[in-house]
């Protein structure tokens, strides 16, 4: 990613180049060193835990999953109006923040929308490393509470019975970042938008055997 150093006077997007020296949306950077390692959008540990309660006739069952170790970019505006683009609403609250007039780059660091450099600034700006949260989390992927039937007490035809009531894709629990986002529906890199996470789910079972 690059290395954010704020906005110029006219709104446009700075990065430090490998100097740490200032580098102007109308300049190129001529080194990869002016980039910034900052981490894997594939987590390297993952896994889930699974834990159960059982009381007389009643069994409460809980899968949770994780991961830690991995970042991803915000999302944020996808891009200006342009002749290219268009006119475009974006979804991101960050246009609300963006560089209007000169002085506002004391307060924001969301770039403005005019200028031949726009578009660069507008890139550097999404890639910067302002934008990387930590992708850590922990899901509830399941929650089931399930009875025993004591069919014994009525015929000898059934060996077991139980009725099961369940439900599934419940959210995160836990989450790394402050913003809010789920790090497994984030969009692209250019994107501005969310996926949408699995809708929550609600099953009832009965298993006999005989």
């Amino acid at each position: 990613v690059y290395r954010n150093a704020g906005l110029d006077a006219t709104g446009m997007t700075q990065i430090y180049d490998e100097k740490g020296s200032k580098v102007a949306a109308s300049q190129n950077i001529t080194s990869m060193d002016a980039l910034l390692y900052a981490g894997r959008t594939i987590a390297p540990h993952f896994g889930s835990l699974n834990t159960s309660l059982r009381y007389k006739a009643f069994t409460l069952m809980a899968v949770a999953t994780y991961q830690f170790g991995s970042v991803f970019l915000r999302p944020t505006i996808s891009a200006y109006p342009a002749a290219r683009t268009g006119l475009k609403y974006d979804l991101s609250e960050d246009i609300a923040n963006r560089w209007r007039k000169a002085g506002d780059e004391a307060s924001t660091l969301v770039p403005g929308v005019a200028g031949l450099y726009a578009p660069v600034s507008l890139t550097r700006y999404q890639q910067s490393d302002i934008n990387v949260l930590k992708g850590d989390y922990i899901r509830l992927r399941e929650l089931s509470l399930s009875y025993r039937i004591p069919v014994d007490r009525f015929t000898n035809l059934v060996k077991s019975a139980d009725f099961g009531f369940a439900v599934r894709n419940l959210g995160l629990i836990w989450r790394a970042n402050k913003e809010g986002i789920d790090p497994d529906f984030i969009g692209n890199i250019s994107s501005s938008t969310l996926g949408l996470p699995a809708t929550v789910s609600y099953s009832f079972s009965l298993n006999v055997n005989f």
